[in-house]
């Protein structure tokens, strides 16, 4: 399974003490996170796209727990995207996944859940459990881990921004790879998500979409 499945599926998972409230609202407007995430076009030359998809609420209640659980936390649609470069100096993944919840309360209970898994489960290859650095002011709330073994270095941080989580792993060479570099990426993302590009909403109801292809 990818990493970002548990940040996908985030809003689904079956987890003691989760909240009984009733789901919130619908909102007004859906933000779609296709614009929120990164693209090829904010990559260095030499990377190529290996997957993108959007994952609906539907979706990863179906894949991991009881719809309700998901509905009951608010979240509605994500979509993520992962890019890879075949060097062997520097920065060669990048992977993202933008989730959005109906309120930030929604995205503010699935951070420490994600980041938790995070933590615990280390990218293949590399120790465990990943130590916290110290996060820079990226979103509201943000937790950011790394890792290191031989040459090979990783940044994976799990952030919030209003009502949108955000992960962002980074990984690469140690040679040419600083963690200047994954904060960028970071940030990129967080501003995106404070200033949402035009014409990035979703019609509601939130469509059934495919996890593995673009909706028309």
């Amino acid at each position: 399974m990818k990493r970002t499945a548990l940040l996908v599926f985030a809003g689904a998972a079956t987890l003691v003490g989760c909240s009984s409230s009733a789901a919130p609202a619908p909102p007004k407007k859906i933000m779609d996170p296709k614009p929120l995430a990164l693209s090829l076009a904010d990559m260095p030359p030499g990377f190529s796209e290996e997957s993108s998809y959007y994952t609906s609420d539907a979706q990863a209640a179906y894949a991991f727990a009881p719809e309700a659980q998901s509905v009951r936390h608010g979240r509605i649609v994500s979509y993520g995207s992962t890019f890879k470069h075949p060097g062997f100096k520097g920065v060669n993944l990048i992977d993202n996944n933008v989730v959005v919840y109906k309120t930030s309360a929604g995205a503010t209970w699935a951070l420490p859940i994600v980041a938790s898994f995070n933590q615990l489960n280390a990218p293949a290859g590399m120790p465990g459990p990943m130590r916290d650095v110290s996060p820079p002011r990226i979103g509201d709330q943000i937790k950011v881990l790394s890792a290191t073994q031989g040459m090979a270095t990783y940044y994976i941080m799990i952030f919030r921004r209003n009502n949108c989580l955000v992960y962002l792993e980074a990984g690469g060479f140690t040679l040419g790879f600083t963690s200047d570099q994954a904060f960028a990426y970071a940030a990129k993302l967080d501003k995106r998500v404070q200033h949402p590009p035009k014409a990035s909403y979703l019609p509601p109801p939130v469509p059934a979409l495919s996890a593995t292809a673009t909706p028309p």
